[in-house]
């Protein structure tokens, strides 16, 4: 249980922000309340206003949920409340949520407005429990659909040079796990990758 007070300036300000990206904005939202701070984060976004509380805790909100209370009028008056108690999330004087109470926070395992490119390493970085706690398995299926159709369109471009969707997911593959660690160049010889002496430096670090 416990109690916070904030600025409705602040508080119309970080749902302005969230909404602007409302729109590519999936999975569950992380809401973590400190004494004297409160962070929003969802699927990537990330908003931080001060607030005077007695507790800190943090809650887990559905993404529906999360759409509607980044919608919802704010009070016109200078200062609001919340309140979690029992697995729900009390709006001062007006609603109240079904949330799920942490002990830990949600990982915020994306950037800032990160890229399509961040989404697509999420594999290689965590794993996928990690993925479904920060609400992200959704984009990072879409992701994983977008790689595809991609492979198959350049293997498609590319077949009067003998090029296979094997050959281009290989390098694709590669080149993401090298991303992943910080690499700006990648081999494929782990992989046992069969290619001829030419095309083999291609690909050497």
């Amino acid at each position: 249980m416990g109690r916070w007070r904030m600025q409705v300036a602040d508080l119309k300000h970080a749902f302005k922000t969230l909404r602007r990206s409302a729109e590519r904005l999936a999975g569950a939202a992380s809401w973590r309340f400190e004494p004297e701070r409160l962070s929003i984060e969802w699927a990537g976004v990330t908003v931080s206003l001060p607030v005077a509380g007695d507790a800190t805790t943090c809650v887990r909100m559905s993404n529906k949920t999360m759409r509607g209370v980044a919608r919802l009028d704010l009070p016109t008056t200078p200062e609001h409340e919340f309140r979690v108690e029992d697995g729900r999330f009390y709006w001062e004087g007006s609603y109240s949520f079904s949330v799920e109470q942490r002990d830990d926070d949600v990982p915020q395992l994306l950037p800032v407005n990160a890229r399509p490119l961040d989404i697509a390493l999420l594999p290689i970085r965590h794993g996928a429990s990690q993925i479904e706690d920060a609400g992200l398995a959704d984009r990072v299926a879409d992701a994983m659909e977008r790689k595809a159709r991609s492979v198959d369109t350049a293997a498609a471009a590319l077949k009067w040079l003998g090029v296979t969707e094997e050959h281009v997911a290989a390098w694709v593959e590669a080149h993401l796990a090298a991303v992943a660690t910080g690499k700006t160049t990648f081999s494929l010889e782990p992989r046992r990758v069969v290619l001829g002496r030419g095309q083999f430096d291609l690909f050497q670090d």
